[in-house]
């Protein structure tokens, strides 16, 4: 295999294929190791000696907790004789003969030639905090150890915002003191030929520090070295029971979020074990059993509705087991009993959605064979389930602000904050009007009158506008509770003031490289989440060797523009790539200027850009004739490349040169013709050029040229 050189910067990443193996024959692992061999071609993933690093295919790590314990997996495949172990290196471009490797412990080894650790993010004592590094992983065997390095591996400790993430065993979190790490998968193999539904599917639990983006679900063939099956699946909030990982003492719980997902086997060799990924800021490697699980029970749920409403949502749930709780099936048709119509198929969660008339009974199966029609004593048949309606009544008041909690002064406008009222089943209230009070002042100051606004449906939401806003940085708070009531106030805060836009000043890559970089938009600090961002860019120099600068931003159908919008993330970030091209004799490009402007405000930031460095040179040549007592013709030829140049014409006078013409060579690099009085009569002239040195071009001599 050779190595992939892909950066992965989005919140949601798809895992690539593992780098290269490079094989040293070595006595001991210690620090500063030197191959003694030169890399080898790829070997099947469990032949012997070969080895794959799995994790930190998103190239970041966190050790903070998210589940049992605060640590960071490791994860590898060798071959089935090998032992596999883990090193970091603080150079985050080592090689893996580079000096400075630090052993971080032996894998604890797994069926199928698969190893894991658990690192506690140290290093050589150091907890490592917004850190790049190398990891490598290690396969030792009689034939000599095998490295595979990752590098520029970001580190974050608990204090980073980099969210962990974990794979758990398939189970509701309230069942268990913990979350703890899966280590048995269950799948179910779908029987519906006629649909084209045959695949073995298996359901996926995790959680992570993170409340909101998709995971990408994967797992790793070991036949073709890359991770298959993807499938995207969103976060939801959840709160998380979370452990240091002394193993004693109560969990602690922190909110963050959960995620169940449906895996499609197909290909994968269902009696072997399976390495599970689990990918979103940081990603996760599990490496599970298969056990095949028959659906064995099913339940369905309906909530009230409001009155007015057509239809009501069911949610249908199969699981095996008698707790429905304690295993979800994915992938189980299920069909309504009225008149045998498909409803879907479960989800990660084991569960589909049916949208049921209000008013009507209905139930639902679990269809676990090709038959559509309902077999009694084969499928799984739910009891009655009826929709019903109520009328709404103000139950409580809460507000949110659409854009997030900062904002800028040239972007607010009024409806950024608006107050929502709910019934007494927690939905938006759909008539009537519903008057609520409100005030806002500035944090740490003397709350401000009462006023009043009034929630109307349909949508039940009405808003509540901020005063005159200074260009000062402003923490205000606003609180609101429904009007009549003595109910205290509830409320939040809102920060106002000038954007500004963090962004490196200078960018640079190597001739023909890429820029990866990323800017931050705030206000007063806090994040400008969902914000559009205007990117331009103005090319700059195109130096010697090179002609026309031609760098860009990258599309994702891999052209080149020089303009470009772009959304900030949760943390107010966008991701910036500018790419040079690659041209022979690597030419230096610089000058270049990215401008980004928050659509929104007068807020913008420039990064000068510059790939390479320095100048090139590049040489003309004379060729011409003289005409007796009439004046010489000069022609002067140039590559192409210094076209646009100015060269000087000089002719030897004595003991100096003079300067006899100057002219800037054309868009093929030449001067056709240039005529030169003869100076030296019958006696020869020796004539030489040289190039002004410019900002493209270092200045050069020509050879000399002797005409009679």
């Amino acid at each position: 295999m050779r190595r992939r050189t892909d950066q992965i910067s989005e919140i949601t990443v798809r895992l690539a294929r593992p780098s290269s193996l490079a094989v040293c024959a070595v006595t001991a692992l210690g620090l500063g190791a030197t191959c003694l061999a030169a890399p080898v071609a790829a070997e099947p993933a469990r032949a012997p000696g070969a080895v794959v690093l799995l994790s930190q295919q998103t190239q970041a790590a966190s050790s903070a907790p998210e589940s049992v314990d605060a640590a960071i997996t490791l994860a590898a495949v060798g071959g089935l004789s090998a032992d596999l172990s883990f090193q970091a290196n603080l150079d985050p471009a080592a090689t893996a003969a580079s000096p400075g490797w630090v052993d971080l412990g032996a894998a604890t080894e797994l069926n199928g030639g698969y190893g894991i650790l658990r690192w506690d993010g140290r290093l050589a004592g150091e907890a490592l905090s917004n850190t790049r590094v190398a990891l490598r992983a290690a396969a030792t065997s009689p034939g000599g150890t095998a490295y595979d390095v990752r590098n520029d591996v970001l580190v974050g400790g608990p204090e980073d915002p980099l969210a962990p993430i974990a794979l758990t065993q398939n189970e509701n979190p309230d069942t268990s003191e913990m979350n703890d790490a899966a280590t048995t998968v269950g799948y179910f193999t779908q029987p519906y030929a006629d649909s084209g539904r045959t695949a073995p599917v298996a359901s996926v639990r995790g959680v992570s520090r993170a409340t909101s983006g998709t995971v990408d679900l994967s797992w790793y063939d070991a036949e073709t070295g890359t991770f298959a099956g993807h499938q995207d699946v969103s976060l939801t909030p959840a709160n998380l029971k979370l452990s240091d990982g002394s193993g004693g003492g109560t969990p602690s719980s922190a909110f963050g979020g959960e995620f169940r997902g449906e895996v499609d086997l197909t290909g994968f060799d269902l009696g072997a074990p399976l390495a599970l990924a689990a990918a979103h800021d940081t990603d996760d490697v599990a490496v599970v059993d298969l056990v095949e699980e028959l659906p064995e029970q099913i339940g369905a749920e309906a909530d009230p509705v409001p009155e007015g409403s057509p239809t009501a949502p069911v949610t249908v749930v199969v699981s095996r087991g008698a707790n429905p709780e304690e295993r979800r099936v994915a992938g189980v048709e299920v069909r309504r009993e009225s008149d045998g119509a498909l409803v879907g198929y479960t989800d990660g969660a084991g569960e589909v959605v049916a949208q049921q008339p209000t008013g009507t009974n209905e139930r639902y199966y679990a269809n676990l064979t090709d038959v559509d029609a309902y077999e009694a004593g084969t499928d799984l048949l739910t009891n009655a389930v009826t929709t019903t309606t109520y009328v709404q009544e103000t139950g409580s008041t809460d507000s949110f602000v659409p854009r997030g909690s900062a904002l800028d002064v040239d972007e607010y406008r009024v409806g950024d904050i608006v107050v929502e009222a709910f019934d007494q089943y927690g939905a938006p209230m759909r008539e009537g009007t519903h008057p609520v009070e409100y005030r806002v002042y500035p944090v740490d100051s003397t709350p401000s009158a009462v006023q009043e606004a009034t929630v109307v449906g349909d949508d039940g939401l009405s808003p509540i506008p901020l005063p005159a806003l200074p260009d000062e940085d402003t923490e205000w708070s606003v609180e609101y509770r429904r009007t009549g009531t003595t109910d205290g106030w509830s409320g939040r805060t809102v920060t106002t003031g000038r954007a500004t836009v963090e962004v490196p000043r200078r960018l640079s890559a190597a001739s023909g490289g890429r820029i990866d970089a990323s800017a931050v938009l705030t206000v007063a600090g806090q994040p400008l989440v969902g914000r559009t961002v205007r990117a331009v860019y103005r090319r700059g120099v195109e130096a010697v060797p090179g002609t026309e600068a031609d760098a860009g931003l990258p599309t994702a159908g891999g052209r080149l523009t020089l303009r470009s919008t772009l959304t900030t993330d949760e943390s107010g970030a966008v991701p910036l790539a500018i790419l040079d091209p690659a041209e022979r004799g690597r030419p230096t490009e610089y000058g270049g200027k990215l401008v980004l402007t928050l659509a929104s405000s007068r807020a913008s930031a420039t990064s000068a850009t510059q790939f390479g460095s320095g100048r090139g040179t590049a040489v003309v040549r004379l060729t011409g004739r003289s005409r007796g007592g009439r004046p010489d013709v000069i022609k002067v030829v140039g590559p192409t490349t210094l076209a646009g140049e100015r060269v000087k014409l000089y002719a030897k006078k004595g003991r100096r040169n003079a300067l006899v013409g100057s002219k800037r060579l054309n868009r093929t690099g030449d001067v056709a013709r240039l005529s030169v009085r003869d100076l030296n009569g019958s006696r020869p002239t020796l004539y030489v050029a040289k190039v002004v040195s410019s900002k493209r071009a270092q200045a050069s001599t020509s050879k000399k040229l002797r005409l009679r």
